[in-house]
């Protein structure tokens, strides 16, 4: 099982957290709230976009079978004026889904779907500020894209990993698609203008990669360009990660670039400024935990930031051992021109470095300045410069009531604090599941000058 709010207008069930150091009091119970939508099946929130009153639309599953969206108050309580909204799929979606906030205040998602017979395919939805499918996207409808369909080459499974916006509103979603011959994945790209309408689609191979290569993010670039940017094992049998410059009429690779960094996987990049991308990384050497990194690309390089390394998680059974970052969950979220927050799921290891379970969250900052040697970790967030959170399910009345792990999934700005997105699976009550969960940090980012100097 992987990745998941607690939720409906009737059985809504409030789960209370102990309080840690550096949770927001003004947000939930102690910086926590969850919301199961339906007990016993796992309901996973993909993302949270905050509204211009301070509300939070906020979308995910119910079970593997409905796309449900909610909205909050800005302190987490569920606001009872909104209707909550689910919406029926007719095949059964898999796993994660990236999602973008929108400048409307809406939010984008895109879900990878079982087809019926088998086979995989996409499909895109994006709502808007009041939580209804937006009408000025394809009509107000779904839009369903094959990445696979007429190459022979492509098996028909497909992963979304990310999705960007351009300035004139196009969106590109970017994944991989597993090839026929070797089983390993190939990059591929979406493009789908503001109306909601493909505008253009395909996979690319990497020269210099081997085969199981994923793009993670595209973005416009100077002259007329895009970047492509992702991971995949180097010809060394050795992750790496890779940029592509392709020209944004044609598609044709224009420039390849692969970092000399070893063992390094990256997600969920975002645009910090013109000419410079940030994505969240993570960097293992052999089978040792993940270590945190931001891999931070500018039109003539791409360097790794090194950030703290994450403190043993303060409760729940984690409490207290070796924690490492899970390469799955890793996002990035733009605070303003130079600063940018890296948030992941936390891995939990015994002395012995044996894999516990997925047990809590990393959180850490980070100022990108105008070249290398200006990035910098923000020693003034968290412990140093980063947090490790974990969530502790109270105890019920005749159960355990364990949380057997909790996963990641966005993270976004609530009030100018951070807010952590995802879900946590527990044993308790009966039946088990998991629920959605969010939580916000009593950091407040004081407003800039563009040039990146506090007022």
């Amino acid at each position: 099982m992987r990745r998941g709010w607690i939720g409906g207008m009737l059985g809504l069930a409030w789960q209370v957290a102990l309080a840690q150091t550096g949770m927001d009091p003004g947000f939930g119970e102690h910086g926590w709230q969850t919301l199961d939508l339906a007990a016993g099946v796992e309901d996973r929130a993909y993302a949270a976009c905050e509204q211009a009153d301070g509300r939070l639309l906020v979308v995910g599953s119910r079970g593997n079978d409905n796309l449900s969206v909610r909205r909050l108050h800005a302190d987490g309580s569920l606001d009872a004026d909104f209707a909550p909204r689910d919406h029926r799929l007719d095949l059964v979606a898999l796993g994660d889904a990236p999602a973008l906030c929108t400048p409307d205040g809406g939010v984008l998602v895109v879900l990878r779907i079982a087809a019926a017979g088998g086979g995989e395919f996409l499909q895109v939805h994006k709502f808007d500020a009041s939580g209804q499918r937006d009408p000025a996207f394809n009509q107000g409808a779904m839009l369903e894209v094959d990445v696979s369909a007429g190459n022979a080459a492509l098996t028909g499974e497909q992963r979304p990993l990310g999705v960007n916006r351009a300035d004139d509103g196009e969106y590109l979603v970017t994944g991989g698609v597993r090839l026929l011959g070797t089983g390993g994945f190939q990059p591929f790209l979406l493009r789908i203008d503001a109306a909601g309408h493909l505008r253009d689609f395909g996979t690319v191979a990497v020269a210099g990669m081997g085969s199981e290569t994923t793009a993670s993010a595209a973005v416009p670039a100077a002259g007329n360009t895009l970047w492509l940017v992702g991971d995949g094992y180097h010809l060394q049998q050795r992750y790496r990660a890779f940029r592509l410059v392709l020209d944004a009429q044609t598609l044709a690779v224009l420039r390849t670039d692969i970092s000399d960094d070893d063992g390094v996987q990256l997600k969920g990049a975002r645009l910090l400024r013109p000419g410079v991308l940030v994505a969240g990384a993570v960097q293992r050497n052999g089978s040792s935990p993940g270590e945190p990194r931001l891999l931070v690309l500018r039109d003539a390089s791409m360097t790794l930031l090194a950030l703290p390394q994450p403190a043993p998680l303060p409760l729940g059974s984690a409490a207290g051992l070796g924690t490492g970052i899970d390469a799955h969950d890793l996002t990035v979220a733009r605070v303003d021109a130079d600063r940018v927050l890296f948030a992941s799921g936390a891995e939990a290891f015994d002395a012995g470095d044996t894999f516990l379970g997925y047990k809590g969250y990393y959180l850490a900052a980070a100022r990108i300045g105008v070249g290398v040697a200006d990035d910098q970790v923000l020693t003034d967030f968290g412990n140093g410069g980063s947090l490790s959170l974990s969530y502790t399910r109270p105890m019920e009345p005749g159960c355990a009531g364990n949380v057997r792990d909790q996963f990641h999934a966005q993270v976004a700005l609530s009030l100018r604090r951070p807010l952590l997105v995802g879900h946590a699976a527990h044993d308790c009550p009966a039946g088990g599941g998991s629920d959605w969960l969010l939580a916000r940090i009593d950091h407040p980012f004081d407003r800039t000058f563009a040039d990146g100097f506090e007022p």
